[in-house]
């Protein structure tokens, strides 16, 4: 689909295209603003599965659903017709974060 097949570049913010990444951390991609009159919006799929379909151009990881473990993740731009060819491939694995640690051995320390 020709008038799609723009150039979706797909970046997450505060992490590369293989790290260790939380629910907390967002995908983010670059496309035109406003959308032009041709795209619906986009599609964003995990391991060939679509996770979240929407508008928004900056996504939390938490919004995608996905139980901890590796990925691969593109998103494609989609219109009533047909979709875009899918943007460049991004492998993060996701991580849950537990409670923080309570210190331990606390002193008064005299001065």
């Amino acid at each position: 689909m020709k008038y799609l097949a723009a150039i979706l570049l797909l970046l997450f913010s505060a992490f590369s295209m293989a790290e260790t990444v939380t629910a907390e951390s967002k995908l983010a991609w670059d496309y035109a603003d406003p959308l032009p009159d041709n795209v619906d919006g986009f599609q964003v799929f995990a391991n060939g599965e679509k996770v979240w379909t929407g508008t928004k151009k900056l996504v939390p990881v938490s919004e995608l659903n996905l139980a901890p473990g590796r990925y691969e993740i593109y998103v494609v731009a989609y219109n009533i017709v047909d979709v875009s060819g899918p943007s460049n491939t991004v492998t993060p694995t996701l991580v849950t974060v537990g409670p923080a640690t309570a210190p331990l051995n606390l002193i008064i320390v005299s001065q």
